[in-house]
């Protein structure tokens, strides 16, 4: 699917949709953290974890990353919007020119139906003066 062949209707669910995920993102990284304390369990190969240093770390990187992902998303939105407009007024244009040629072709249709008209009266007439004349150049 092309872009130029989304609808509004289409624009505003990817809008939404996007806005959502935002939200959710949002809420996701502004949620507290919660300690047990005592840890009521020991875990056995807590050395195999990776220290909350490194993991907090990763967590900056991926929310930097999810932040420069969501610029350029942004950034494709409002071109391709810019993009759309323009092809919205190049078709606006277009079918105002096609609008006054329709125009101009429906009063030149007119004209030539009102001359048609005026020739079918005269045909039809015809045969009755030719009659007329017939029967009035033998009185003469």
């Amino acid at each position: 699917m092309m872009l130029a062949e989304i609808s509004n209707g289409e624009w505003a669910m990817i809008i939404i949709n996007a806005a959502i995920g935002i939200i959710a993102l949002i809420a996701l990284m502004k949620k507290t953290d919660v300690k047990v304390s005592p840890q009521p369990l020991e875990v056995k190969e807590a050395a195999s974890f990776v220290h909350r240093h490194e993991f907090e770390k990763h967590i900056e990187t991926n929310s930097q990353t999810h932040r420069d992902i969501f610029s350029k998303i942004g950034g494709v939105e409002r071109g391709a919007s810019g993009a759309i407009e323009r092809q919205v007024e190049v078709v606006r244009k277009d079918l105002v020119i096609v609008s006054n040629q329709v125009a101009g072709l429906k009063a030149q249709t007119d004209l030539q139906n009102k001359q048609l008209e005026r020739i079918e009266k005269t045909v039809s007439d015809l045969p009755g003066k030719i009659v007329a004349d017939i029967v009035n150049s033998k009185k003469l």
